[in-house]
């Protein structure tokens, strides 16, 4: 009678354990994703830090262009204006 409770005992303590290890293997692959998502993260947030920083200098080139083309019209309108007056005289 005591022998077949100590087999019983160690029967549950082996299902224990292979439980255990069961649940160990399931943690790791958790850690595993984990870390995956981790490295995306931080992938995605170089990438948004990139475009940020493309835009940013997309939007002062554009202010830049707009800039320029006010100043060549400005430029052309006294040289008409010029060329205008000098005719007169």
């Amino acid at each position: 009678c005591i022998y077949g409770a100590l087999i019983k005992s160690i029967e549950a303590c082996m299902e224990l354990t292979d439980q255990k290890k069961f649940l160990n293997d399931i943690a790791s692959e958790v850690r595993q994703v984990k870390s995956s998502m981790e490295s995306v993260k931080n992938e995605l947030s170089r990438q948004n830090q990139a475009s940020d920083d493309i835009m940013t200098a997309l939007k002062e080139n554009a202010e830049s262009v707009e800039s320029n083309h006010k100043l060549i019209f400005v430029m052309f309108f006294l040289v008409v204006v010029l060329v205008f007056t000098l005719r007169l005289n």
